[in-house]
């Protein structure tokens, strides 16, 4: 198992090549590699070529640190909007490419939530077959995300496309095995009124191979470190160690960093690292 955590709010704040060495330095395995961006055309992974990317995956090596699994940008799609979705469409494929250069063999694709619910799966299942020859000519599988939605009346997040852990078993039991996964989002699960434990040993150790690690106030995502929100690591570490988990263990906790100033950074970084290691030896 490696311990893992995304390259976004570092690489924004000090540029790639800089926040990519401090999370190095920091003790990580490994990087998930955050490609938010990628839907605009003028991001330097569309316009600087492959020769940009291979000197990440350069700049990672040199500290003996690889990249696990990637983020591709979303929404994946838009309901009723063909424009966007053929711009996104071509921005996660590429996405899908640069982990083939990167040799990374998970990348997270958000599925999507759409008004008629008894058309959802079936829109869903048919976007990422859709993906499915991207999967066989980069040799990356694609991990399918629980997911939660926004009340704006109650002002409260409620369950979404595959909040659940049925709903995302059914979904990903409806894909080809060899290509795709599940990423269960530690976070999202209590948001929506799951039980994070509960989802790791429905799901089990044959579909969930991949992890977003974070905590939260139970009301609002704000992707903390563990231990600095009211989830129950206790009893997720458990889940994880009966299901015989045998992924990565991925921090996706970057709102941890927000307000830390400048020179705290490495600081905080290597603190995050060391509540991954104590995390994985509760395991």
């Amino acid at each position: 198992m490696l311990l893992s955590t995304q390259t976004e709010y570092l690489t924004n704040r000090f540029g790639m090549e800089k926040g990519i060495r401090m999370l190095c330095e920091a003790g990580f395995d490994a990087l998930d590699f955050s490609m938010f961006s990628l839907g605009n055309e003028n991001d330097p992974l569309n316009t600087e070529g492959n020769a940009y990317i291979e000197n990440i995956k350069k700049t990672a090596n040199e500290y003996g640190v690889v990249f696990n699994q990637a983020h591709a940008p979303f929404p994946s799609c838009k309901e009723n909007d063909e424009e966007y979705n053929k711009k996104m469409f071509k921005a996660i494929v590429r996405a899908m490419e640069i982990c083939n250069i990167l040799e990374i063999g998970i990348v997270v694709v958000h599925p999507t939530d759409i008004s008629n619910q008894e058309e959802k799966k079936r829109y869903n299942l048919d976007f990422y077959n859709r993906l499915l020859p991207y999967c066989e000519r980069y040799n990356v599988k694609v991990a399918l995300e629980n997911m939660w939605g926004y009340d704006g009346v109650a002002k409260k997040i409620i369950p979404n496309v595959c909040s659940t852990a049925e709903e995302l078993a059914e979904y990903v039991d409806a894909l080809d095995k060899k290509y795709f996964t599940v990423c269960l989002d530690l976070g999202h699960c209590g948001l929506v009124g799951e039980d994070a434990a509960n989802m790791i040993r429905i799901l089990g150790s044959d579909r969930l191979t991949s992890l977003h690690v974070h905590d939260n106030d139970g009301a609002n995502d704000i992707h903390t470190a563990p231990y600095f929100g009211v989830m129950d690591w206790n009893a997720i570490t458990r889940a994880l160690a009966d299901i015989g988990y045998t992924g990565d263990f991925t921090f996706e906790a970057d709102s941890f960093y927000r307000g830390i100033p400048e020179e705290l950074l490495l600081a905080t970084a290597r603190y995050l690292h060391d509540i991954g290691r104590a995390l994985m030896k509760m395991i």
